[in-house]
């Protein structure tokens, strides 16, 4: 089944134009805003962590979402609250997440 996903996306060739104008779009910003531009590229990069940002930020949103349902789910006032504040991380997480993923993209 992931082979004909794959495929079928493959042949929408407006995702192609637009993806290389998102890149592209990127790619010229960073280059437009000079050192600082770059600076913040590579934190989003995770070079200051020697291993791309954007994987370990994908789990961290992913996990917090999930749990989060999780909680609220089991229901009960302190895992309503537990549930919240996971949603709350996730949703905050989620910004900087895209914007690395942006920028890998890039």
């Amino acid at each position: 089944m992931e082979d004909s996903i794959e495929k079928s996306l493959k042949e929408v060739s407006a995702l192609d134009s637009a993806a290389e104008t998102v890149s592209r779009g990127i790619h010229n910003a960073v280059l437009k805003g000079g050192e600082p531009a770059r600076q913040v590229a590579d934190a989003l990069h995770g070079k200051w962590l020697g291993h791309p940002l954007h994987p370990a930020l994908t789990d961290f949103v992913v996990g917090a979402f999930a749990f989060g349902s999780l909680f609220n789910l089991v229901g009960g006032e302190l895992n309503r609250k537990i549930a919240k504040s996971l949603i709350t991380a996730g949703a905050i997480t989620a910004v900087p997440t895209a914007l690395a993923g942006a920028t890998d993209f890039s």
